[in-house]
């Protein structure tokens, strides 16, 4: 959530906006704007087998992009639940669809991670929970970027959760940025 005193808003627009009004912040929208929509994502894995990839999305879009080469000595990536549910094995690849123990797909984007909240994500491939690190690559959250050891896994995997996406993040913050350039300038 973002605030902006509507003096300010009044100063950058040359205008005041009403309670209702909608479109006066240009939200950022990327190179993916309803990406949900325009790519035909595959469904869930019914045959057991590697699903084959999808031609047309862009691999960063996909989970296999993030999950498929972390360095074992990379810091948190060896940090995870040890598996011990039969429904590890049960719940197919893509069937995000249960309140808790959703399959990522390989070939799919993440759901919202709410990790710590009765929420499991499967591994799409391994029977086993993400690893903190496999968390924080689904946020954005970039390699050089490591969780003290110290701190209990369910609270690195709550904070993972309650943050926001880094691309998010740095894209709302570059286009409040520019939108209060108008101000920023007059002083």
């Amino acid at each position: 959530m973002i605030g902006i005193k509507k003096t300010l808003i009044k100063s950058i627009l040359a205008k005041g906006i009403d309670v209702s009004e909608r479109k006066w912040f240009p939200w950022p929208f990327g190179e993916y704007r309803d990406a949900k929509k325009r790519f035909n994502w595959p469904t869930i894995n019914t045959n057991g087998r590697a699903p084959k990839k999808p031609s047309g999305i862009p691999d960063k879009l996909m989970i296999y992009y993030l999950l498929s080469n972390i360095p074992d000595d990379l810091p948190n990536a060896e940090e995870g639940f040890k598996p011990y549910s039969h429904k590890f094995k049960t719940v197919r690849e893509g069937d995000t669809s249960g309140k808790s123990f959703k399959r990522l797909h390989r070939y799919r984007y993440s759901p919202t991670a709410c990790y710590g909240n009765n929420e499991v994500h499967l591994h799409p491939w391994e029977n086993r929970r993400l690893t903190v690190r496999e968390a924080m690559r689904i946020q954005g959250i970039p390699d050089d970027y490591s969780l003290q050891s110290d701190i209990p896994l369910t609270a690195k995997f709550k904070m993972i959760a309650n943050g926001v996406p880094m691309p998010l993040a740095e894209a709302v913050a570059k286009s409040l940025n520019k939108f209060l350039q108008p101000l920023i300038m007059k002083k």
